[in-house]
């Protein structure tokens, strides 16, 4: 019985033992001399701009091994954009001092949004390395580091420019593509569009080393009076990737046009201008505006023209019933005078007109006879001829007198002299 009491008091005190030794391994300071940390700033270009891709470098190497994930704590950079949530890690080998060393690094992509100088604070890194006696958590605490980034003239121009204002792309490898659909309400083949017919424009900019978010919006909406067309809101998707540890950025937008006028219609050309930080060079990127000729359906044609022909026609139909009823009334008015000086004029019917002649002026100035003193004007002396001579009535034919000096005559023989 005593032996067995024995026994269990061995265990219990081999039990406290190790707790005490556990407990010791995990609360111990641990000696950071097997741990190094490194940390400095890399980009591509000798000074770095706004919107440029700047990497924060942090290397953890152990001359033995890593036990658990080593964690980067988040930081902020002022005026910045600081990518924790994305950085990429390698984990690899060094020889150093005679040493095997195993490393652990790190890139934190960071894009100053403005020139100027830059602070990097202390960062903060927790890992759990293998120790004499098992894993060793520690915290590291990196130095500060400071960066300065290059006020781009280049860029500030542009930004207040006309042609392309809030364009600030910078980064590698920039393109520009776009791709039209064309949806038609008929089902006719034909070439041309007509009015309804729906265009889709998509445009994709990509780039390497940025991030979507600085990507500028490169499809601009139209003016809300544009007479050719009724657009939609511009819709954007934006795509951030990694593929072989390169960061490529991708926008695409979408807009949607509805044509709403005959004729030539045009969607303006896009022209893009960036920085590229590998050349340290500004380039454009354009894309040319497109033309379509759009024509009228039986509808749009009613639509827009209905009010002009409706109206076009009740007056041509006012007009030709005026006519007629002109007509009409002159043709019963067979004793009107003047009615009938303008048949014989017409006629050039020259008893008609002398008699014609005598009933106006008789009804206008009580006058028996056509003419009054001695006018010199040539028709005047043929009708007095005519009168006093009769044996001139043979030489005075119809056909030689011209319906002006007809008229001519008759405003001789009214007007009062």
């Amino acid at each position: 019985m005593e032996k067995n009491n024995w026994v269990q008091y061995l265990l219990v005190w081999l039990l406290f033992f190790s707790a005490t030794l556990c407990a010791q391994e995990h609360s111990t300071p641990t000696s950071d001399s097997h741990i190094i940390v490194k940390t400095w700033i890399s980009h591509v270009s000798n000074r770095p701009v706004a919107h440029e891709q700047v990497l924060v470098n942090i290397t953890v190497m152990t001359d033995t091994w890593f036990t658990k994930g080593t964690r980067i704590h988040r930081f902020e950079i002022d005026n910045a954009m600081v990518l924790t949530n994305s950085m990429s890690t390698m984990n690899s080998t060094e020889r150093l001092n005679g040493k095997v060393y195993s490393t652990q690094h790190w890139q934190v992509e960071v894009y100053p949004l403005k020139g100027g100088m830059f602070k990097v604070p202390s960062i903060t890194i927790d890992v759990v390395t293998k120790g004499e006696r098992g894993s060793l958590p520690q915290t590291l605490m990196t130095d500060a580091l400071v960066f300065e980034v290059e006020t781009n003239n280049a860029l500030l121009k542009l930004e207040h420019s006309s042609l392309q204002p809030g364009s600030t792309l910078v980064g590698h490898n920039a393109q520009l593509l776009e791709e039209w659909t064309i949806t038609k309400q008929s089902a006719e083949q034909n070439t041309d569009l007509q009015i309804g017919d729906s265009i889709e424009r998509k445009v994709t900019l990509s780039a390497e080393d940025t991030v979507s978010m600085l990507l500028p919006s490169v499809v601009k909406a139209l003016s809300e009076n544009n007479a050719d067309f009724i657009s939609f809101p511009i819709l954007d998707k934006t795509q951030d990737e990694i593929v072989r540890g390169l960061r490529l950025a991708t926008k695409t937008q979408t807009a949607t046009y509805v044509v709403k006028q005959a004729g030539q219609v045009t969607l303006p050309a896009i022209t893009l201008m960036w920085w590229d930080t590998h050349k340290q060079s500004m380039q454009v990127l354009k894309l040319p505006e497109k033309t379509w000729q759009v024509s009228h359906t039986l509808a749009s044609f009613w639509d827009m023209y209905s009010r002009v022909i409706l109206l076009t026609l009740a007056a041509a139909l006012t007009v030709i019933f005026g006519l007629m009823r002109l007509y009409h009334y002159l043709q019963n008015q067979s004793s009107n005078a003047w009615w009938t000086l303008a048949v014989s004029i017409k006629r050039r019917d020259i008893p008609l007109y002398e008699t014609s002649m005598y009933r106006i002026l008789l009804r206008k100035d009580q006058r028996r006879t056509l003419v009054r003193g001695k006018e010199t004007y040539t028709e005047l002396d043929n009708i007095q001829l005519r009168y006093r001579v009769h044996q001139k009535l043979g030489t005075f034919v119809i056909g030689n007198i011209s319906r002006l000096a007809l008229v001519k005559l008759s405003v001789l023989l009214v007007l009062p002299h």
